[in-house]
């Protein structure tokens, strides 16, 4: 939608490509900030899981003791 309006606008060829670098700038943005946000989400997930497991096995251990 966004090329077909660029396209199609009643302005010189210049503006036109000026347009469309910012599009895809834009959309490279976009991609970059979600393939970010994916990798800090992912990563804390790891982490998270580290420390659950660090937790079950300091849990086992008191189990153990009580026993």
């Amino acid at each position: 939608m966004m090329a077909a309006g660029i396209l199609f606008a009643p302005i010189d060829m210049w503006i036109k490509a000026y347009f469309g670098m910012g599009a895809a700038l834009l959309v490279q943005s976009c991609i970059t900030m979600t393939k970010t946000l994916r990798d800090v989400h992912e990563g804390s997930k790891f982490v998270n899981r580290i420390e659950d497991a660090r937790a079950e096995r300091l849990l086992m251990g008191i189990e153990r003791e009580a026993a």
